[in-house]
């Protein structure tokens, strides 16, 4: 006999059936836990444990994250009329109609006579995440949850960096013992 994750129930602890109406399931029913013989089982107790990936890759939602600059892709003036109509042609090719999907050098790496042509920029404050989830959280909820968590530890670091001017008479470059070990835990 095999079992699958689809056979493991939920029992509910103290408040959990209120704090999680929706009850608590694997992500995929379909997965084999194991095979049986004949007058064998299992008794199974699970924990759950919430964590983040600071302590420890397996709880990281996230498989890969990446970013990159947006691309800006420019043709210069032509020198000629083909020059114009090649360059019109080649366009979409190089990413300019998509620039999302811009792979920024590939084709003008074959054609050295672009390089007069074409220039190819990104442009500075605009940038393009990648996050592959492989949990329960989608792209969107990991994104916003790390924005989250930066906005909460700077807001932090404000706050000790406020208290310890308030405690140092004159400001800056006095002895700071504790204030500055409590500055240093929040910036790691």
């Amino acid at each position: 006999m095999s079992i699958y994750s689809s056979h493991l129930r939920w029992v509910p602890q103290g408040d959990q059936e209120e704090r999680f109406p929706e009850g608590i399931a694997p992500v995929h029913d379909d997965i084999l836990l194991a095979k049986l013989r004949p007058g064998q089982s299992i008794k199974l107790e699970a924990h759950c444990q919430k964590g983040d990936g600071k302590n420890h890759a397996k709880f990281s939602p996230v498989a890969t994250a990446a970013y990159r600059l947006m691309p800006h892709i420019k043709v210069v003036e032509p020198k000629d009329v083909d020059e114009a109509v090649e360059a019109a042609v080649a366009a979409p090719v190089l990413g300019a109609s998509r620039p999302r999907d811009c792979s920024m050098l590939r084709p003008l790496k074959r054609n050295e006579e672009w390089h007069e042509s074409v220039k190819l920029q990104r442009i500075a404050d605009h940038f393009i995440f990648k996050v592959e989830a492989v949990g329960m959280l989608t792209p969107r909820e990991i994104v916003s949850e790390a924005f989250r968590t930066i906005r909460e530890k700077a807001e932090s670091f404000t706050q000790a960096l406020d208290k310890h001017e308030a405690n140092v008479p004159g400001g800056v470059g006095q002895d700071f013992d504790e204030e500055e070990d409590d500055i240093e835990a929040m910036v790691s």
